[in-house]
């Protein structure tokens, strides 16, 4: 029985209370990561999320400001600590990092900042070319897109064959086009915009145009403009809104 945030027990005709998260917390140490346990939910904390956000002031919280003063770019993604522990009655987690440096944190601010909460390792997935590839047929347009937003949803991208290279065909597709009391009236079908959504224009453009020749643009110290590889990546991710799908239109030479 719940009562504000506390558990009422009865033992021997008696009641006693304690927080709710000191009955069930615990913790388990893992590889890259301590994982909390409260309750029936997991929270999960990276070593290096962890060190970043030590709370000590001095070695990472300036005593004046109260500014952080810990460059995360110099903490080893391979970074682990060489003890973890409840103390305080279970309300902070110490973490020895060295014989030099520890780490106390409230385990109500690792609660209410829990970014890892009942996370599920997944294993991954073994793709094929074929298993994210889409031929187009403008004759079965919705089961195109029906295909196209299945291997998104289950890999995260799409490879789409004989789409065309114009990319604002690809966006908006004008399927019908009929003049009604003089004013002409479009009707457009989107490949991967949404009702309302748009592109994000960023410093390179609206659309930009990546030549191996690099003859369309000034840029020249972008892997984009050379004739190398380009591995999956995530574009944009300083910007405020960065872009939630990126679409690229290739043609081989």
């Amino acid at each position: 029985m719940m009562i504000n945030k506390s558990v009422r027990c009865l033992t021997n005709s008696s009641y006693f209370f304690k927080p709710a998260y000191r009955r069930f917390l615990h913790f388990e140490k893992r590889c890259s990561s301590v994982r909390l346990f409260k309750e029936n939910d997991t929270m999960d904390f990276h070593y290096v999320w962890l060190r970043h956000n030590c709370p000590d002031v001095g070695k990472s919280i300036h005593p004046k400001t109260g500014e952080r003063i810990v460059d995360c770019a110099e903490i080893s993604l391979d970074i682990q600590p060489e003890q973890i522990e409840l103390v305080d009655n279970k309300q902070k987690l110490k973490i020895v990092w060295s014989k030099d440096h520890t780490s106390l944190y409230d385990v109500s601010f690792l609660l209410a900042t829990s970014y890892g909460k009942n996370r599920n390792a997944y294993p991954k997935p073994h793709v094929q070319i074929k298993d994210i590839e889409v031929i187009y047929d403008q004759n079965q347009h919705e089961a195109y897109l029906k295909q196209c937003y299945d291997r998104l949803k289950n890999f995260g991208l799409v490879v789409v064959r004989q789409r065309g290279l114009d990319t604002e065909a690809v966006m908006y597709v004008d399927i019908q086009r009929r003049e009604r009391e003089g004013n002409n009236y479009s009707f457009y079908r989107k490949d991967f915009l949404p009702c309302g959504a748009s592109v994000v224009e960023t410093h390179f453009g609206r659309i930009e145009d990546l030549r191996t020749d690099n003859t369309t643009n000034k840029n020249n110290d972008q892997l984009g403009y050379t004739d190398a590889a380009i591995n999956l990546h995530t574009d944009q991710p300083f910007i405020a809104d960065p872009p939630g799908l990126t679409l690229h239109i290739g043609r081989k030479k």
